[in-house]
């Protein structure tokens, strides 16, 4: 009877260590999903200020860590060239984004003679013709897409990509060199934030239209904004 009761003893303390077991693994509380990510910036040239949802962060390059998932606003000001702005997506899981910029200078205005002559007049500023909405459409195995360029005074603008299934939009910088009419234009590729694109358009005053030199058959016609 007392071996009974031993064997009986020892098989509930089995009992009790294997539920004990069981009960701290199914407790184990799951590993929470990063919140935050970073981002590593650089220019060309470099010693670009950072601003990120405009404050100040330092000047590139640089990697700016602890940053909330969604989207931030990043806007980079040299002198002498235009502010480059692009929307961010921190995504969390992803550790780091990378942007290397490519800052456009600024175009360098014609210089005047301190003495003007009583009888020659001041020259008028030739005005910009490019601010406004510029639109590329195009059709692809039956399918009809367009491409819409928005340049706003300043530098800004917006790349658009709409379709009947998709319609996508980025942040733009831009500038016009009017002795060569030529418009530098910088945007991050919508499905890969750390690429930036750079497109060049030759401006055509006589028919008004802007072309991509990678599609030089489908010019942008002007439209209403």
């Amino acid at each position: 009877m007392h071996g009974k009761t031993v064997l009986i003893i020892g098989i509930v303390t089995l009992l009790l260590v294997f539920c004990s077991a069981c009960t701290t693994s199914s407790d184990t509380p799951p590993v929470p999903a990063p919140a935050t990510g970073s981002l590593a910036i650089s220019s060309s040239p470099p010693g670009a200020e950072i601003y990120l949802d405009g404050i100040a962060r330092g000047t590139t390059p640089a990697t700016i860590s602890d940053i909330p998932t969604g989207s931030h606003m990043l806007e980079l000001r040299l002198q002498g060239y235009g502010n480059w702005l692009i929307s961010v997506e921190i995504v969390g899981g992803i550790t780091e984004v990378s942007i290397d910029a490519i800052l456009t200078p600024d175009a360098v205005p014609t210089a005047t003679p301190t003495t003007v002559p009583t009888m020659v007049p001041t020259p008028t500023p030739r005005p910009n013709p490019i601010p406004g909405c510029w639109i590329m459409e195009a059709e692809k195995s039956g399918n009809q897409f367009a491409y819409i360029l928005t340049f706003e005074s300043g530098g800004y603008g917006q790349w658009s990509f709409v379709s009947s299934s998709e319609k996508m939009s980025v942040s733009t910088g831009w500038s016009f060199d009017p002795d060569s009419a030529v418009v530098h234009v910088s945007y991050v590729n919508p499905h890969n934030m750390s690429e930036v694109r750079d497109m060049t358009l030759d401006y055509d005053a006589t028919s008004d239209t802007v072309t991509d030199r990678s599609i030089p058959v489908i010019p942008f016609v002007r439209t209403s904004c």
